[in-house]
């Protein structure tokens, strides 16, 4: 039973995250929020619709880049994830706060190293 309350309750959540976004979908942390219930889901078809809707909204947004990548990878499509984490690596200079700009960055290179050399490899990140 308790369990048939969870599936209930994210299922109102998520229709709760739909309707903020279309009652405004001017902002960013509503397609962010649905993108990350659908993942939570695992209905990553869904996160990646939502995601790159937000995308088209807001394509130099690194928060979106990022869950783009994660959700991509998550989907086993590792040649677009890692194009999508490099993109990450380049906005992330333009990141006012260095230390949100550096962790970012080190998380990107690390998903990227990860894909295409099957190894994290940040010995060159540490600062």
């Amino acid at each position: 039973m308790a369990g048939d309350d969870r599936v209930k309750d994210s299922s109102n959540s998520i229709d709760n995250l739909k309707e903020n976004l279309r009652g405004n979908p001017q902002e960013l942390s509503n397609y962010l929020r649905l993108a990350w219930a659908h993942y939570g889901e695992a209905d990553y078809e869904s996160a990646l619709t939502t995601i790159q809707n937000a995308r088209d909204r807001f394509p130099d947004d690194y928060e979106v880049a990022y869950a783009m990548g994660l959700i991509l990878k998550k989907m086993g499509n590792m040649h677009e994830a890692q194009k999508v984490f490099r993109e990450v690596i380049r906005l992330s200079d333009g990141i006012a706060d260095e230390t949100r700009a550096r962790m970012l960055r080190r998380f990107a290179v690390g998903h990227a190293n990860m894909i295409e050399d099957g190894d994290w490899n940040l010995k060159g990140e540490v600062w």
